[in-house]
């Protein structure tokens, strides 16, 4: 009977190649090597896409200036296509209908209408979105001079610096706000409604409301001043 262990024996564990440091480091590789992110999905399914793609049929239309539109399209016909590629000097545009919609493209000013956008970041000097709704937002810092929408919703907002001028939103709501600094010159808000509102510091220079509500409020310390 022969019996066999992977366990390493103590000069194993003393030598360089064999210290718990560079073991511990070669799982936390393979453990980053297995994790994969949406964006690298995204790339997968492209590149698959990319490989078992058919080839296209092209028609061209020549205008009265001499200028051209170029189509590109999945059938022989471009009446009989579905899949059209409308390529002008004012830009690419995609229609999945046969040319009656393009629900997608990018105009010669940069402006791109998209389905999906995978990336890897994103940076922008204004994000502008009638909803921005998530079951969990989490920030180190979230800082701006204005944060605008017309609903600002989440069931549980967690930062640990929420810093900005001014914000305003016509209705503010979430089950749990959790801030260890809520810090604003001015806040205001038509509906600032919580079934909990908990901090351990809240300052402000100034807080305007007509009413303040809560069933059930259990502070450290409750300051209420009109002036």
């Amino acid at each position: 009977m022969q019996i066999a262990c992977d366990a390493e024996t103590f000069n194993e564990k003393n030598r360089a190649g064999g210290s718990q440091s560079a073991t511990i480091i070669a799982m936390a590789k393979k453990q980053a090597e297995m994790q994969i992110s949406e964006y690298d999905i995204r790339v997968q399914q492209m590149n698959q896409l990319a490989t078992n793609a058919m080839g296209y049929y092209e028609t061209i239309e020549t205008q009265d200036d001499g200028s051209i539109i170029c189509y590109m399209h999945d059938k022989e016909n471009l009446s009989d296509s579905k899949t059209i590629w409308k390529k002008t000097v004012d830009g690419i545009f995609i229609s999945s209908d046969g040319g009656k919609t393009y629900i997608a493209g990018v105009d010669k000013n940069g402006n791109a209408v998209l389905k999906i956008l995978a990336t890897e970041g994103i940076v922008a000097d204004w994000i502008n979105a009638g909803t921005l709704n998530a079951n969990l937002i989490k920030s180190g810092t979230l800082n701006g001079n204005t944060i605008k929408a017309d609903t600002l919703s989440g069931e549980d907002i967690k930062t640990g610096t929420l810093d900005g001028d001014t914000i305003k939103a016509n209705t503010l709501n979430g089950n749990t706000i959790i801030a260890g600094t809520l810090n604003g010159n001015a806040i205001k808000t038509g509906t600032l409604d919580a079934g909990q509102i908990s901090s351990g510091s809240i300052d402000a220079g100034m807080i305007k409301t007509g009413t303040i509500k809560s069933s059930g409020t259990n502070p450290t310390s409750l300051l209420i001043a009109i002036h």
